[in-house]
C-alpha cells in the first residue's frame, strides 16, 4: 500500500515539474514522497499508534475474558441450593481433602475450602452443615461438593465478632474479606429465605 502511494505521489512531481508548478509546491510535495520513505510521515505515525491502540484493546477484552472464566469456574460444576435454612462451615483452604471427612469423634467435618463471589450467586466449595433455623443444632452435614446459592440486591453481608457486634460491608469488600480468610478457620454462615441467600456472615 505504502509503495503504491510513494509512486503515486513520485509521478504527482513529475507531472507538477512538468507543467512549471512553483518551486514551493514541488518542495511540498518532495517533502511528502520524502517522509513516507524514511517513516517520518505523520499520518503514518498515527496509522501506526492506532494499530498499536487496536492490539492493546483486544488484549484487554482477553483478559476479560479470562478473568470471567476464572470467577465462573466453581458455578460451572456447582449444585444450586434453594432449600430454605442456614448453612454453616469454617474456612479452611489447605483442608480441602478433609471436608465431609469425619473427625475423631465420627462427626463429619464442615470445612469450606474455596468460595465464589459473582453478580448473582455466591458458591462454596467442601462441606457444610444444615439446620432450618438458629433454635436448632445441626441437623446434617453435605458431603464434598460444589454449592451455589442465588443473591440479588437485598443480600447483606457482614463480618461478625467483636464487641460492636455484626459490621455489614459492600460485596466487594465481603469479597476481600473471604480471600484473606480463606484459611482462617472462621466459621461462614449462609441464611437463605425464599430460595435466596439473605444475609452471608464470616463469624470468629
Amino acid at each position: 500500500m505504502k509503495k503504491r502511494v510513494v509512486l503515486m505521489l513520485f509521478c504527482m512531481c513529475i507531472g507538477a515539474f512538468s507543467v512549471g508548478c512553483s518551486s514551493d509546491a514541488f518542495d511540498q510535495v518532495t517533502e511528502k514522497v520524502t517522509g513516507l520513505i524514511d517513516g517520518s510521515d505523520s499520518d503514518s505515525e498515527e496509522m501506526e499508534i492506532e494499530e498499536v491502540e487496536e492490539e492493546e484493546k483486544e488484549t484487554d477484552s482477553t483478559s476479560d475474558d479470562d478473568s470471567k472464566e476464572e470467577t465462573s469456574k466453581l458455578k460451572k460444576d456447582a449444585v444450586e441450593t434453594t432449600t430454605d435454612g442456614i448453612y454453616s462451615g469454617y474456612l479452611q483452604s489447605s483442608a480441602k481433602d478433609q471436608a465431609g471427612v469425619p473427625d475423631e469423634t465420627g462427626a463429619q467435618r464442615s470445612i469450606i475450602y474455596a468460595t465464589e463471589l459473582t453478580g448473582d450467586s455466591f458458591c462454596i466449595a467442601g462441606s457444610c452443615g444444615y439446620r432450618q433455623s438458629e433454635a436448632q443444632d445441626i441437623l446434617s452435614v453435605t458431603e464434598s461438593n460444589v454449592f451455589s446459592f442465588n443473591i440479588n440486591g437485598d443480600s447483606k453481608f457482614f463480618y461478625s465478632g467483636g464487641v460492636d457486634g455484626p459490621e455489614e460491608m459492600d460485596k466487594n469488600k465481603f469479597k476481600k474479606e473471604l480471600s484473606e480468610l480463606a484459611d482462617s478457620e472462621l466459621a461462614l454462615q449462609i441464611y437463605v429465605e425464599n430460595g435466596v441467600a439473605t444475609e452471608i456472615y464470616i463469624c470468629s
